[in-house]
């Protein structure tokens, strides 16, 4: 099933055409506002058929870093569940376009080694 992020959460459209977001300690449970699940689903798909895949991923790469403190691109590639090789590739274009830039080195709390992290501008 298609999961999608609305805002902080990641929903899916589960059984008898419901939305279900997923919880803090991993289960997916029935949204109480399924019209506003609907309307954002249906933005999102219509979003989505009028960019490419690279732009979607760069968008959303791009939602999660302006809520966020200074990351490595494993940990978005983390938060987003996106492959790490998917991710450096769109960081690659965000940092040429001048949408992103490196704000110096931390350690990844994923492969506990120093690396760059990235800021949005």
């Amino acid at each position: 099933m298609k999961t999608e992020r609305i805002g902080v959460l990641t929903y899916k459209l589960g059984i008898h055409n419901k939305y279900y977001y997923l919880a803090s300690n991993g289960e997916w449970l029935r949204a109480s506002d399924q019209d506003r699940i609907k309307q954002g689903f249906s933005l999102i798909k219509n979003q989505s058929k009028e960019m490419s895949d690279a732009a979607h991923t760069r968008l959303l790469i791009l939602d999660v870093m302006k809520d966020s403190q200074p990351r490595t691109r494993r940990e978005f590639a983390e938060i987003l569940n996106l492959s790490a090789i998917l991710v450096k590739h769109r960081f690659m274009e965000l940092v040429k376009s001048g949408q992103i830039v490196a704000s110096g080195v931390g350690i990844c709390s994923i492969i506990k080694r120093t690396v760059p992290v990235y800021t949005a501008i």
